[in-house]
């Protein structure tokens, strides 16, 4: 059956793309900046496999509702497949989350950081309300 078949490489794409989103997080917690450039793109490629197949199975199943679709086949590993998916996709979107949230947090205390080095040295006056101005 050939929609089990991309089903499966979808599947096996998207533990690829945890596992790099995985490797993300320990470059960020290690801040290999560097590694972390080469990550990028791998996460880019893995990203556009994933989406072929997407595209694949939206093909084969002429845009239909998955799950519906499942329920009309009644096929057990069928099932068992989608639902891998989707805990692999929950996965996926939790990864990703933190690995923003980390990236976030970093950019936020190097800026902290540089306005401590530098500090803004202009003039600060009062407005016609007497709050101060900068």
């Amino acid at each position: 059956m050939r929609i089990k078949e991309v089903l499966n490489e979808e599947l096996k794409s998207l533990n690829r793309l945890l596992g790099l989103l995985d490797k993300q997080f320990k470059l960020i917690m290690k801040k290999d900046i560097f590694g972390l450039e080469e990550v990028v793109d791998e996460i880019k490629l893995c990203n556009k496999e994933v989406a072929e197949w997407e595209v694949e199975r939206r093909k084969i199943t002429n845009g239909n509702n998955m799950r519906e679709l499942i329920e009309k086949l009644d096929d057990v590993e069928l099932d068992n497949i989608y639902r891998e998916i989707k805990k692999t996709l929950h996965s996926l979107k939790l990864q990703k989350e933190t690995n923003e949230m980390l990236i976030r947090q970093g950019l936020s205390f190097n800026h902290q950081i540089l306005n401590i080095i530098n500090p803004k040295r202009d003039i600060k006056t009062y407005n016609s309300y007497g709050a101060l101005r900068r």
